[in-house]
């Protein structure tokens, strides 16, 4: 099988996933990030925002069903890793949304839910 790259994604059979389901696999796999960064702009400092959701590569068809799911974010392939990809969302108005409306309507029920909860307060303070 030859490793998929951004040039060559295989075309897999298309997996259709539940809410549900996307919701409960999302809470023990899925980061919620906030981050401050320092740079020149006026106000010296910058928010990054992002949900990331790290697979191997076997699992890619998983990784383009939520992204299709979601209607949003990108798959990217990890730097350090050969053999991960990742499910990556940093527009900030689709994270508004799109992705946490989707777990604001079904839970996460691990200590994921508390990053979730910050993420909710950090964007819509």
């Amino acid at each position: 099988m030859k490793i998929p790259t951004p040039e060559y994604v295989p075309r897999w059979q298309p997996i259709k996933l539940s809410s549900t389901w996307i919701a409960g696999f999302s809470a023990g796999e899925m980061s919620f990030i906030i981050t401050i960064q320092n740079n020149t702009y006026k106000l010296g400092k910058r928010a990054r925002v992002l949900v990331s959701l790290p697979q191997h590569e076997r699992d890619l068809p998983i990784l383009v069903a939520i992204q299709n799911h979601m209607g949003c974010g990108y798959i990217v392939k990890d730097s350090g890793n050969r053999r991960v990809w990742i499910f990556r969302c940093d527009n900030p108005e689709e994270l508004e949304n799109k992705i946490l409306p989707f777990f604001d309507r079904f839970n996460l029920v691990t200590s994921n839910f508390l990053d979730f909860q910050d993420m909710w307060r950090f964007l819509y303070r």
